[in-house]
This record gives C-alpha cells, structure tokens and sequence, in this order.
C-alpha cells in the first residue's frame, strides 16, 4: 500500500528578492519561468504563458506545461514573490527549475514545500467519514478540523529536509 505518486508540487516563497526591479518586469520574469521550466525538462505551450501586470506594481503569471504549470505572484514593495511548480511523471526535475528561479529573482532566504500529490492506495472506508475523498485519512478528535468544515483530510507532505508533515484540506 501507500502513495501512487503523480505528480510534484513545489510551493516556493521567495522571500528578500535582490532585484525588485525584476519582480515588477513581466517580460523578464516571463523569461526566467519559460527558461526554468525548459532547465527542468519541461514542455512548455507556448500558446498558454500569460503574463499581467498590475498597477501600479507587480505581476502575476502562468507557464502551462505539458506535465503541469509553473506559475508566479509578485510584490516588489516587498521583495517577495510566490511561486509553484508542479510536474507530472518521471522526466521532469522541478528542483532545477526551483534553483534557477530562486537564483535568477535572487531571493536570500528562499522557502520550498513540497507536496507529493497523488492516490493513497489504501483501503478506502467511508465508514469512517471520507464521504467521497476515497483513501483518505480522515482525522477526528480534540485536534480535528475547525466547526465548519464537515471532512477533514490528511495528505502526506515533505516540509523540508527530512522533515514529515500533514497537510489538511476541509470542505463543506
């Protein structure tokens, strides 16, 4: 049994960026992201990429990939940006893509979750209050979801080096 793993989610802060000039050019950041996914092994779709700028400062874009995206949130008042990567299958490297763009932005105390994202192939019980999120963990007790949140469920996820943590994600 375990995780059926599909993919991999990077969850990036990048926080006391060197350059906020660049956190605020859509063009340069467009080219760093189109060049970290290509770093990566990625197929980038080219058709899809989409950069924005906001007034009177910072961006927002996506990089669409055949295996996922990559995609970015800026705040150059800040020297802060938000990035995610995610990949599907085995080809792509996400934590070159992670290390050219946290290099490039120049960010000097970068932040990297990583999720594992995929199907736990355990028994599925919905006996136990899974309704319909099959396989997953649910947990109840003192330490369970707040009041208006009727699933809870616990994802595995890597928090940093060596590190084991839950993710948790409700709904109603």
């Amino acid at each position: 049994m375990g995780i059926l793993a599909l993919g991999t989610h990077f969850i990036i802060e990048l926080r006391d960026c060197e350059d906020s000039l660049l956190l605020n050019d859509t063009e340069e950041a467009r080219k760093v992201l189109i060049e970290a996914a290509q770093k990566s092994g990625a197929t980038v779709l080219f058709p899809g990429v989409y950069f924005h700028q906001f007034s009177p400062h910072g961006i927002t874009g996506i990089v669409p990939l055949a295996e996922s995206h990559l995609t970015i949130h800026t705040w150059p008042e800040y020297c802060y940006a938000a990035v995610d990567i995610f990949v599907c299958g085995g080809k792509v490297k996400p934590n070159l893509a992670a290390r050219y763009i946290i290099d490039k932005f120049g960010s000097r105390d970068p932040k990297i979750n990583e999720i594992e994202r995929g199907l736990n192939l355990g028994p599925h019980k919905p006996e136990q209050g899974g309704g319909d999120l099959p396989g997953c963990e649910v947990v109840s007790g003192t330490k369970g979801p707040p009041p208006f949140i009727e699933r809870w469920a616990k994802f595995p996820v890597l928090a940093g080096a060596g590190q084991n943590a839950g993710f948790f994600m409700g709904s109603r």
